[in-house]
């Protein structure tokens, strides 16, 4: 029973992982693969303005959240909530690594 409450918890922690980076930070980035946009100078900083871009960090927060809290709970429950708050900390370096550090500035 331990090997299964694990392996969903490396599950759960592997496609939260996948959200927060499945994202992208403006829905025109497509736009960047075309030939002929990126020959005629088309960089990220000279993209159409995407105005529901900040609600992407928030969507792909819910993950974390749920993990640290749900998680949090059930793992009290047992007694061992040693690999949860691991699982929420590395979700949590994921999402300020994708949302702080990778984010591109104009």
């Amino acid at each position: 029973m331990i090997w299964a409450s694990r392996g969903l918890l490396l599950l759960w922690i592997l496609l939260a992982a996948a959200n927060i980076f499945a994202w992208p930070f403006n829905r025109y980035e497509w736009m960047l693969d075309e030939p002929n946009a990126v020959r005629d100078g088309l960089t990220y900083c000279t993209l159409p303005i995407d105005t529901e871009a900040g609600f992407m960090p928030v969507l792909a927060g819910v993950p974390v959240l749920l993990t640290l809290a749900v998680g949090g709970v059930l793992a009290l429950r047992r007694g061992r909530i040693g690999p949860v708050l691991a699982g929420g900390g590395i979700l949590l370096t994921l999402w300020l690594v994708r949302f702080l550090v990778l984010r591109p500035g104009c």
